[in-house]
């Protein structure tokens, strides 16, 4: 039998499933808005005031500051499936 899975490789699943999926939902809505969706606030043609592009901005940060998504999938490979590293 194996051991309960660490905390932190939960955590780290949590971050890399929440900023990539947050990512996508960015890339969706963009897609189906056009590329006016990708106007900022401020511009007189910019869709629901340039929340869009704000947060289609933001989800690509979230996504950097989390930690890169290879570097959260290591531990989750390592931490919670107990794969060898490398």
């Amino acid at each position: 039998m194996h051991p309960a899975p660490r905390a932190g490789a939960t955590f780290q699943t949590a971050v890399v499933t929440g900023t990539e999926a947050l990512v996508r939902a960015g890339e969706d809505l963009t897609a189906a808005v056009g590329p006016d969706a990708l106007r900022a606030r401020g511009e007189p043609t910019a869709v629901r005031d340039g929340r869009i592009d704000q947060g289609m901005r933001y989800s690509i940060g979230a996504t950097i500051q989390a930690g890169t998504s290879e570097i959260q999938r290591n531990i989750i490979a390592t931490r919670r499936c107990r794969l060898p590293r490398g």
